[in-house]
């Protein structure tokens, strides 16, 4: 296997490999930033952009008002704003 792995590389296809790696890295800084979310916003955020759910269902799922699932989603995605930005500066 490793063999194979060399012969892919020498192939010309660093730059896959590479850009590959990078969106790993990428992924685990996303899942851990949101794992990191407090509990509402985390529960509410994942409920939104995992599982797709409309606001109106997890307010309904949650038994929240539809306005404090909004205030949730808002606050989820300003804290995750914050928290790559701060590696950008």
């Amino acid at each position: 296997m490793r063999s194979g792995f060399l012969h892919y590389l020498s192939s010309g296809h660093e730059g896959l490999v590479l850009n590959e790696i990078i969106r790993e890295e990428v992924l685990h800084e996303v899942y851990a930033a949101i794992e990191a979310l407090p509990f509402q916003c985390r529960r509410v955020f994942k409920m939104c952009y995992v599982d797709g759910l409309s606001n109106p269902e997890i307010a309904e799922r949650s038994n929240l008002s539809v306005h404090t699932v909004k205030n949730y989603k808002v606050r989820a995605i300003g804290l995750l704003r914050l928290k790559f930005l701060e590696g950008c500066l």
